[in-house]
C-alpha cells in the first residue's frame, strides 16, 4: 500500500488576521444518497464504501453548538477474501479509493485566492489503542503551465478528548506566493496506510473556521446550480445553470490539483472539449470574482 509523506519547510512571517467562515462549517446540512448522508459541501468516503455496506462518516445530534457535529470512524471492510481499515474521512476536496490497491486520492478543493493562517474548530476523540486524530490543511496554486505550487501547509495530531475542546491548526507557509486553492483533510486516525490504521477510533468534529490575511471572502453565500452531462464522458462534457453570469469562470483540476482548463462561463450553457485529457477523476471550481457558485468532479473514461 502507498503512504504519503509530508516534508514541511518552516518559514514564518506575520499577517493581519481576521476570523471567517468555510463552507457549511458547523456540519449542520446534510444531503440524504439513500443508504448514507453526505455533509454539503464535504465529501466522505461513503459513496464507496456504501457499496458493500460501510459508512464511515455519519451526522451526530452530538454537537458542540447549533444541531449536529459529523461523526468520523475507523472501520474494517471486508470486500471478498481482501479485508481494509478505513478511517472516517472529510475533505472538501473531490475523494477517490481504489478497492483493488488500497490507495485514496485527493484533488482540487475550495477556491482561496490568499493567504489561510490557522484552521480553529470543535472535537471529541474516542481512540482505539493509542491512535490519534489527524487535522491537515493545506494552501496551493495553479500557474498557467507550471505544476502545482503547494504554498502552505498545517497538520495536527489529537488525542483523547471525553468533551468537546478546542483545537487549532497553523498553515506553515513555504514561501510567499498567492494561492488560488485552501483544502482540509480530518481524519479518525493518524495514518493514510490502511494497513495501519486501527478500526474502532471515533472522532466527533464541529464549529470549524480559518483566519485569514485579507478581507472577507464570500464562501458561504448563494450558490449556482449546476448540471453537468453527461457524466462520464468522453469528448465533451456540457455545464449548465440556470441563470447567466458575470464575469464567470469555469476552472477544471486533475486528481494532483493540477489546473488543465479554465474557461469564461457567462451563458447558462457551455460545452467542453475534454478529448485531449487523460483518463481519470477531475473536480471542477465555478466561480464570479472572489464569490465560489459551485464545485464538484466528473470522470474522463
Amino acid at each position: 500500500m502507498k503512504k504519503i509523506y509530508i516534508l514541511i519547510f518552516i518559514s514564518l512571517f506575520v499577517y493581519a488576521i481576521q476570523a471567517q467562515e468555510l463552507t457549511n462549517p458547523g456540519f449542520e446540512s446534510w444531503e440524504n444518497f439513500g443508504s448514507y448522508e453526505e455533509p454539503v459541501g464535504w465529501h466522505t468516503p461513503n459513496p464507496f464504501t456504501s457499496l458493500i455496506g460501510a459508512i464511515t462518516v455519519t451526522k451526530s445530534d452530538d454537537a458542540a453548538a447549533g444541531m449536529y457535529s459529523a461523526k468520523l470512524e475507523s472501520i474494517l471492510i471486508e470486500f471478498g477474501p481482501l479485508k481494509y481499515n478505513v478511517p472516517g474521512l472529510v475533505t472538501y476536496a473531490d475523494f477517490d479509493v481504489d478497492f483493488a490497491s488500497g490507495d485514496f486520492t485527493f484533488g482540487g478543493g475550495l477556491y482561496m485566492p490568499f493567504p489561510v493562517q490557522s484552521l480553529s474548530g470543535k472535537y471529541k476523540y474516542i481512540p482505539a489503542e493509542d491512535d490519534t486524530a489527524s487535522v491537515i490543511i493545506y494552501s496551493f496554486a495553479h500557474p498557467d503551465g507550471e505544476p502545482m505550487d503547494t504554498i502552505g501547509i498545517g497538520y495536527g495530531f489529537k488525542g483523547a478528548a471525553a468533551e468537546w475542546t478546542d483545537f487549532t491548526v497553523p498553515m506553515f507557509p513555504l514561501n510567499d506566493h498567492t494561492p488560488d486553492t485552501f483544502n482540509v483533510l480530518l481524519m479518525s486516525t493518524n495514518t493514510f496506510n490502511i494497513d495501519s490504521v486501527t478500526p474502532g477510533s471515533i472522532l466527533y468534529v464541529d464549529e470549524l473556521s480559518i483566519e485569514t490575511s485579507v478581507g472577507i471572502f464570500n464562501l458561504t453565500g448563494r450558490q449556482t446550480e449546476i448540471s453537468v452531462y453527461p457524466n462520464p464522458t468522453t469528448d465533451y462534457i456540457t455545464f449548465e445553470t440556470s441563470e447567466n453570469g458575470t464575469n464567470r469562470v469555469l476552472r477544471i483540476f486533475d486528481l494532483n490539483g493540477r489546473e488543465v482548463k479554465s474557461v469564461q462561463f457567462d451563458n447558462q450553457k457551455i460545452t467542453v472539449n475534454v478529448n485531449s485529457l487523460s483518463q481519470g477523476h477531475y473536480s471542477y471550481v465555478l466561480q464570479e470574482e472572489n464569490n465560489l457558485l459551485n464545485s464538484g468532479s466528473f470522470i474522463k473514461k
